[in-house]
């Protein structure tokens, strides 16, 4: 009986290994199909998720935040266009969005710096500062508008974001008609972020045309991370993405 038990644990055993071996064969099958920056050019996991999800173990357990700190751009880096347009700024009087070249090649948006970025040196202040390192990160993705840091713009604190040249998806709906074979396109591009910001175990929670960047060359990049939270958290929010993300 012992004998005949022993065979049949090493045969489920081999079954089940048969099984987790076919299971990842078809994700990574998936991962390839879907791209989006999950797999690299040597079909290993990107780098990048297992240093978001490094620096989110940390977040969440509170520890090492204080050593984690956001990308600063030095103010000279940020000149204004060689040619001006009016579309270069955008947004109220009061808190514009600007655009300048981020070391005189690429074309970035200077978002005035939320209220709930302070630098009093509190765990809560770290934290968020903590959440725009990992919004940092996801630039890796194609799929997601980029944050390259934070800086000052005319004795302004701002976030540095991609240019979007073309504004919002909803904005380009409202102004050009868009093919059906554009329209798959784009969905597919903002499935790809989407399937990045799960990988990394964050969830977006409110897309929709109007927090969809679109940029110059018509590639969508999924932006405004207000209502994002880990896929841990069952009902809290995670508030320390900003509003202005």
């Amino acid at each position: 009986l012992h004998f005949a038990t022993t065979l049949f644990n090493e045969e489920q055993r081999e079954i089940d290994a048969e099984a987790l071996k076919s299971d990842l064969k078809e994700m990574t099958t998936f991962l390839e199909k879907i791209e989006g920056g999950i797999i690299d050019s040597n079909n290993n996991i990107n780098t990048v998720l297992k240093e978001v999800q490094i620096i989110k173990s940390q977040l969440e357990r509170n520890s090492a935040i204080g050593e984690v700190k956001t990308a600063y751009i030095d103010p000279k880096d940020l000149t204004d266009p060689q040619v001006g347009r009016e579309t270069d700024t955008r947004g109220d009087e009061k808190s514009p969005i600007v655009k300048k070249l981020l070391n005189r090649s690429t074309e970035v948006a200077c978002n005035p710096k939320p209220k709930q970025i302070k630098d009093d040196g509190s765990v809560e202040s770290q934290k968020i500062k903590t959440q725009l390192v990992i919004l940092g990160k996801l630039k890796d993705s194609p799929n997601i508008l980029k944050f390259y840091g934070l800086s000052e713009v005319s004795d302004r604190e701002v976030m540095v974001f991609e240019w979007a040249e073309h504004g919002s998806l909803k904005e380009v709906y409202e102004r050009h008609d868009i093919s059906w074979r554009s329209k798959v396109q784009v969905a597919l591009d903002i499935c790809r972020g989407l399937v990045f910001l799960h990988t990394c175990e964050i969830l977006h929670h409110d897309i929709r045309c109007a927090n969809i960047m679109m940029t110059a060359r018509l590639e969508p990049k999924i932006s405004n991370f207000s209502y994002a939270r880990h896929d841990s958290e069952e009902t809290t929010k995670l508030k320390n993405f900003i509003d202005a993300v």
